[in-house]
């Protein structure tokens, strides 16, 4: 047994030394020992003190059971010296000896060795007694002579005797104690004999000799260098281009001693190796050395090398040392290796036995006595890389059973007894090993080496090896291909998932199940999920309604405890209460007859329902769950109506990680049906056919219309929508802009900008320009409200239909007459009987003037009783007619003259000529299709109309005027001109529309349909404009425009534009042209105008508006332009200067 002295200064600083102990006593004390030695304990040399001196212990120990005494007095213990360390130099004791100190003591471990603490000091003696030591230097022994009290003391078990020997003397260069290679001896005797020299004992026949430990190397480690290819250093099976060792070594090492490396038997050594440059940087340091950084210690130097040799057979490398390494030095050095080098490959695999994969260091003197050693140094190795890695099953869907097919590419070679191991994940079933064999189907290494036998195949733990057979090799760099049948995989994973349990491991190992290559992550197919199929039953399945939802679906597998069940609501799903999910899942069932004992857990997230199996439920693979959620659950169904995953419901079926088992392709989604409007009708402004009108849409929504939604109305196919344009839709119960289009027979009202109309509100929208069908039904309307992809959110397809007469041109009064006082020419007498007459009148109008705005309408008689204004002079009196459908005739009229009854009158039966109504000469159109338009206000109320004279009888003419209106906007061109009994020109069209109509468009949006209604009117005319020309008639439209600062559109519209054609005041009023009129009107008669006053009044009417004449007169229009050019000293050129011409040619107003 080995004990330390624990030295509290020095501790740190042990090292020990090879001893040998040897007993050398009597006859009598031997049979005292028992014949047997052990009594003595290994003593122990060597703990070095600050690098000053040494420490010898040796600590007695009783034999087992004997209680016998081993010293006695007188007794003598010797310790001898080797050769090659210094003499104890015994001179006088006074501080030139070796031996500093010598201590007893009852506990050895607890003497202080450097004053004898817990110890009892023995002096220096020249003449040796009882109880002193003295040395022989020539003998290289020192003496301790035992006296009675020391014997006392040492035979106590662990008593003993510490000797501190000193490395030099004080002053001198002796060589030090660390320098010693040979083991010191130590030699007891029972008895002095006389004066005898000790020494003699040494060699007694009785003695018996002990082996000494003398410690081991530590910190020894082995560091691959740098690899020449792509794998690190430590990868196995490459050449790395260097191996540093690493050592630390507990005694001193001479020139001479050996360095020996054994490399394992996964090392190959090349033999006869002796190029000391093989071996580098040989350096002993004062502290160790990291794998990154080679540096030696500070003043470190390399310690040459004498011999270096290799031995193939014994895997052994010899390095020679040449110089001196003291004890407790770091020893580092570098060996080249790599191909026909010391060591040309890392062992093969990763993990094998130390004696595969460890080198052994041994110190060893130069006569091969090894003296320390440290076993079992290894790298850590790392595996190669298997690449390619394949996992192929024919069946990828969960919990199938499938055909597999694995594929890598080996990094390093394989050989005989090599193996192949696949570790299936925890997730797969495989339960018959008696499968394997039979079922492997294929395997495969590279293209053409197939294996002549598979060898033996196990499974154990889901894990199946291949043993390579002898016949085979698989080379680095070579595919391995292995096909199982589908008995061997008895199902695939049950969830659809990424990770190591549902993968497959490939790992290569030599014989001895040491790693060689294996994968970085583990393979994976990519296994796909089980089909559902399923249904929504929504109860009621209206958009928007809160709704009880039955799901039904069938299991494609099997689902245990922990398993959900997740029903997803697409976003168009209201659902806001999570409380309601228990309480309100009305039934839950599998199959037919086997319903949940308990619903367990629901949860509510995003609108996704999860159930939880709970723990007493199974739901078998093919088995029907239904499961109704009350009406509170979904809280609306979808608001629109479509066919998208945002109104439909997702079913599938996970694990308890929430990995797919089940789902479906496409989430199932019940038929909904729009929500209804209600109050809803769609009314047409004139019921009569082919009339242009508006249709005014009213409806009741019991949903929000959102901002951006859509009101659609779709219209009986006998409609004609032409003419409906961007602007013709708006809704006046509604906020924001509007836009309208057409597609067939729907009209679009397409609402922006504006805000959400509450739900259950009534709205009100019209849309212009719609021409009614032929007479009879209309056909039901569709009245729709969308979202902005026209996805239906509300409607009603059965708005009531309406009834379309027959359009008949319409017949106002005729044969229209007045007569005063049975045509007297004169009367004394304001009061006067007017004898009327006219056909087809129901009400009738009595005016002294042409103006008839503050008459009332009376009933038509034959016979009126009239009062004439008081002075005299020319009566006229006035009298239009109203027929039952409200068309008004021309003003009939008569005249009388009103004398005193003394007077009389030269002029009394003079017939007042009324004047012609005025026209542009028709080499002014281009003029009137250019002016400029003015500023206009205009006014809705009816004027009167006064003709000067017309073209045809008054009581037809306005007549056929508002029956041209009707051809013109809603006739097709082609019945416009059968009527006109011409044939079509559409080269004249083009010309029309590029030339007269687009200057007369300038600075106006114009529709398509505005634009070919413009066309046909300017290029064919109607009935009573054919008479004038196409420019004529480009500037009775100008006149318009000019006049109401818009083009026509309406029916009102034109009728005004055919009314200023033949002469007729419009019905519409532009107060700002009327004005400038006036004006003109002073500057030409040099007074104010009479509007009571028929001429002065059509004057200003004329120049307003423009009005043309039925007939010229060419003689009043040149007499005309003459005044014209001496009232403003020009020629008249622009369409106002004409109005003005024809204004004084026709109106007959005087100065």
């Amino acid at each position: 047994m080995a004990y330390f002295l624990l030295l509290t200064l020095f501790v740190s600083l042990f090292v020990f030394l090879p001893i040998t102990v040897k007993a050398v006593n009597e006859p009598s004390t031997l049979a005292l020992l028992n014949g047997s030695a052990a009594a003595l304990t290994t003593a122990t040399v060597g703990t070095e003190i600050t690098g000053d001196a040494y420490v010898l212990v040796y600590t007695q120990l009783h034999a087992a059971g004997t209680g016998a005494q081993v010293w006695a007095n007188a007794d003598n213990f010797s310790v001898t010296i080797p050769a090659n360390m210094p003499a104890p130099l015994s001179t006088d004791g006074a501080g030139t000896s070796q031996v500093a100190k010598v201590c007893y003591g009852a506990a050895t471990s607890t003497i202080v060795t450097t004053d004898c603490t817990n110890g009892t000091e023995i002096p220096y003696a020249a003449a040796l007694t009882a109880g002193s030591w003295d040395d022989d230097s020539d003998a290289r022994i020192i003496h301790i002579e035992v006296s009675a009290d020391m014997a006392t003391v040492l035979n106590g078990d662990n008593a003993g005797i510490t000797i501190l020997l000193q490395k030099g003397a004080s002053g001198t260069t002796a060589p030090t104690y660390a320098d010693a290679t040979t083991d010191i001896t130590v030699v007891v005797a029972t008895v002095a004999v006389d004066s005898e020299d000790l020494a003699a004992d040494v060699d007694a026949p009785d003695g018996e000799e002990f082996a000494v430990a003398a410690g081991a190397l530590t910190n020894g480690d082995v560091i691959a260098g740098d690899a020449t290819a792509a794998p690190t250093g430590t990868e196995v099976g490459e050449a790395p281009t260097s191996y540093k060792f690493v050592m630390q070594t507990p005694v001193a090492l001479v020139s001479g001693d050996k360095i020996v490396l054994t490399f394992g038997t996964g090392f190959t050594v090349t033999n006869a190796i002796s190029n000391t440059a093989k071996v580098s940087s040989l350096t002993p340091t004062t502290a160790n050395v990291s794998k990154a950084n080679d540096a030696a210690g500070a003043g470190a130097a390399n310690v040459a090398v004498t011999t270096y040799a290799t031995l193939s057979a014994g895997r052994t490398a010899t390095i020679t040392l040449g110089a001196t390494v003291e004890a407790t030095k770091y020893i580092i050095f570098t060996i080249v290796t790599g191909a026909s080098e010391t060591v040309t490959a890392n062992p093969r695999s990763v993990g094998a036995a130390a004696s595969v994969n460890a080198v052994d260091f041994d110190i060893q003197e130069t006569g091969g006595a090894s003296r320390v050693v440290l076993a079992d140094v290894a790298e850590t190795y790392t595996s190669g890389a298997l690449v390619s890695p394949i996992v192929n099953a024919t069946t990828d869907e969960v919990s199938e059973a499938s055909v597999y097919t694995l594929t890598f590419t080996a990094d390093h070679a394989l050989i005989n007894t090599d193996q192949i191991v696949y570790t299936f994940g925890s997730d797969f079933t495989m339960g018959d090993d008696a499968d394997l064999v039979a079922n492997t189907t294929a395997f495969t290494i590279g293209v053409d080496n197939k294996l002549a036998s598979i060898g033996a195949i196990a499974l154990a733990s889901k894990v199946i090896t291949l043993n390579i057979d002898a016949d085979t090799t698989v080379g680095a760099g070579q595919a391995v291909v292995i096909t199982f049948d589908n008995t061997v995989v008895d199902n695939n994973p049950r969830a659809v998932k990424t990770n190591a349990t549902s993968a497959v491991d490939i790992t290569t190992k030599d014989t001895n199940n040491a790693i060689i290559d294996d994968l970085a992550t583990p393979a994976q197919d990519t296994y796909t999920t089980g089909a559902l199929t399923a249904s929504d039953s929504a109860v009621p399945d209206t958009a928007y309604s809160a709704s009880a939802h039955t799901l039904t679906f069938t299991a494609d597998h099997a689902l245990i405890s922990t398993d959900k069940i997740k029903y997803t609501f697409g976003s168009d799903f209201t659902m806001d209460n999570d409380t309601d999910l228990v309480a309100n899942t009305t039934a839950f069932t599998i199959g037919v007859d086997n319903k949940l004992a308990s619903i367990g857990a629901i949860a509510l997230a995003s609108k996704v329902i999860t159930l939880n199996i709970d723990a007493d439920t199974t739901v078998g693979a093919g088995q029907a769950v239904v499961i109704t959620f009350d009406t509170t659950v979904v809280d609306n169904n979808p608001a629109v109506v479509k066919t998208a995953t945002t109104s439909a419901v997702d079913v599938a079926t996970t694990d308890s990680s929430d990995s797919g088992i089940d789902d479906l392709a496409t989430p199932v989604q019940d038929t909904y049906t729009a929500a209804s409007l209600t109050s809803t009708n769609v009314e047409p402004g004139a019921l009569t056919s082919s009339t242009n009108t508006t249709a005014t849409v009213t409806f009741t929504t019991p949903i929000a219309i959102a901002a951006t939604d859509k009101i659609k109305v779709t219209f009986g196919s006998g409609y004609n929508l032409a003419y409906v344009s961007a602007t013709s839709g708006t809704c006046s119960s509604m906020d924001g802009t509007f836009s309208t289009g057409v597609s067939g027979q729907i009209v679009t009202i397409t609402r922006a900008a504006g805000s959400e109309q509450a739900a259950t509100s009534a709205e009100t929208c019209t849309i212009t320009n719609v021409i009614t069908p032929p007479p009879g039904s209309s056909g039901t309307y569709t009245i729709s409200i969308t979202d902005s992809s026209s996805n239906t959110r509300t409607t009603n397809a059965a708005v009531t239909a309406d009834t379309l007469v027959d359009w008949q041109p319409v017949t106002g009064p005729g044969t229209i007459s007045v007569v005063i006082n049975n045509g007297d020419a004169t009367t004394l007498n304001r009061n006067a009987t007017l004898k009327i007459s006219a056909s087809n009148a129901t009400m009738m109008k009595i005016s002294e003037s042409f103006n008839f705005s503050s008459v009332a309408w009376e009933t038509y008689a034959v016979s009126k009783a009239f009062t004439f204004s008081s002075d005299l002079g020319q009566k006229f009196v006035y009298v239009i007619f109203k027929s039952a459908s409200g068309i008004e005739s021309n003003p009939a009229s008569d005249y009388i003259t009103l004398t005193a009854a003394t007077s009389t009158s030269t002029d009394a039966t003079t017939t007042t000529q009324t004047p012609a109504t005025p026209a542009t000469p028709a080499t002014q159109a281009t003029d009137q299709a250019t002016q400029t338009q003015p500023s206009t206000t205009t006014d809705t109320k009816q004027s009167s109309e006064q003709p000067a004279k017309a073209s045809v009888p008054a009581d037809t003419q306005l007549i056929n005027i508002r029956n041209d209106v009707g051809r013109i906007i809603s006739t097709t061109i082609d019945a416009l001109l059968i009527e006109l009994g011409i044939k079509r020109n559409t080269a004249k069209e083009s010309s029309v529309e590029k030339g007269l109509v687009a200057k007369i468009s300038v600075g106006k949006s114009v529709s398509q349909a505005v634009k070919s209604t413009l066309t046909n009117f300017i290029a064919y005319g109607t009935s009573t404009t054919r008479v004038l020309g196409d420019g004529e008639r480009a500037g009775v439209v100008n006149s318009f425009k000019s006049a109401f600062g818009k083009l026509p559109e309406s029916s009102t519209d034109w009728e005004d534009v055919v009314k200023i054609a033949n002469g007729r005041w419009p019905s519409q009023i532009s107060v700002d042209k009327e004005s400038s009129a006036e004006t003109a009107f002073e500057k030409i008669y040099l007074r104010t105008p009479d509007r009571d006053n028929p001429k002065d009044d059509a004057a200003v009417v004329v120049m307003a508006y423009g009005l043309r004449p039925g007939q010229r007169n060419l003689n009043s229009e040149k007499a005309a332009i003459k005044s014209f050019r001496a009232i403003y000293g020009k020629s008249p050129v622009s369409a106002t200067d004409w109005d003005t011409v024809r204004a004084i040619a026709y109106s007959g107003a005087k100065r």
